[in-house]
């Protein structure tokens, strides 16, 4: 027996305005654009490594042998080596050339990804707007019209001029 509250609609949302800054804030936050840093930053690390290998490696060590029955020092080695890329050269620049080309397309790929964010964030942006426009039009035209045309039918039906198939249309 309790009457059910008036139902209302929510204020339509404020206006949402497409601008660097919500598309700053997008990009920040968008996963496959963080993939995409970390996998630049990975290439460029790939990059300075193939450098570095194109550069003369010298290496020493020291081995020492014991004897098992009570542990004396029995003999001793002492290995130095030199690793001399130049003769390879042909070899290293094709690498650093391939992880070089390999950075520069994840860069566009990079890129790529930031300006199909920014169309993103520009749909939705309007997408937004369609809907506040609609709950506007709503609130302000349709739902005064409805009712106003439902106590006209209401009327028109309590005075026998009108249909109940007319209200229950309504």
């Amino acid at each position: 027996t309790t009457p059910w509250p008036r139902l209302q609609l929510p204020e339509p949302a404020p206006r949402i305005h497409y601008n660097r800054e919500l598309v700053k804030i997008a990009s920040q936050f968008e996963p496959m654009i963080q993939v995409l840093r970390k996998r630049v930053e990975a290439a460029g690390a790939d990059t300075e490594v193939a450098r570095r290998r194109y550069r003369p490696e010298l290496s020493v060590s020291l081995e020492g042998g014991t004897y098992s029955g009570d542990g004396s020092f029995r003999q001793g080695t002492l290995l130095v080596g030199l690793k001399l890329p130049w003769f390879n050269r042909g070899r290293y620049r094709a690498e650093v050339a391939q992880s070089h080309s390999l950075r520069a397309a994840l860069e566009e790929e990079l890129i790529d990804q930031q300006l199909e964010t920014s169309h993103e964030v520009h749909d939705l942006v309007v997408q937004i707007d369609d809907a506040r426009r609609r709950a506007r039009l709503q609130r302000e035209e349709l739902i005064p019209r409805t009712r106003q045309m439902l106590e006209s039918a209401h009327a028109a039906w309590v005075s026998g001029a009108g249909q109940v198939r007319d209200l229950l249309e309504i």
